[in-house]
């Protein structure tokens, strides 16, 4: 189950990430870079999220994808974007096995 995030602290993270979203929206790249974060601080695990596990998600209907605005010569767009509060909302159980590590919380002895 995700975490409630509220608005005031979704801008400190973003901004804590070096991320600003364009009309409540991020890259795939973004996203990732975001679902990674949720790993460390909700699981406590290092686990780096590709930008293709996205796609999985959109195809599941977890999460809807949006053309991006930069347009390839052929006129299709090649890169997504998805809403800011849809990626902190989503479900998220980082698979167990070699791509994580554990990370100590600070504090605990």
């Amino acid at each position: 189950m995700a975490c409630l995030y509220e608005a005031n602290q979704r801008e400190g993270i973003l901004r804590s990430l070096r991320i600003k979203p364009m009309k409540g929206r991020v890259t795939g790249d973004e996203a990732a870079r975001i679902l990674t974060w949720r790993a460390k601080e909700e699981y406590g695990i290092l686990h780096e999220y590709a930008p293709s596990i996205l796609r999985r998600h959109v195809k599941q209907g977890n999460l809807r994808a949006y053309p991006g605005t930069k347009l390839p010569e052929d006129g299709k767009s090649r890169k997504n974007l998805y809403d800011v509060e849809s990626v902190f909302e989503l479900s998220i159980a980082p698979r167990r096995g070699l791509g994580r590590k554990h990370v100590e919380k600070e504090g605990a002895a």
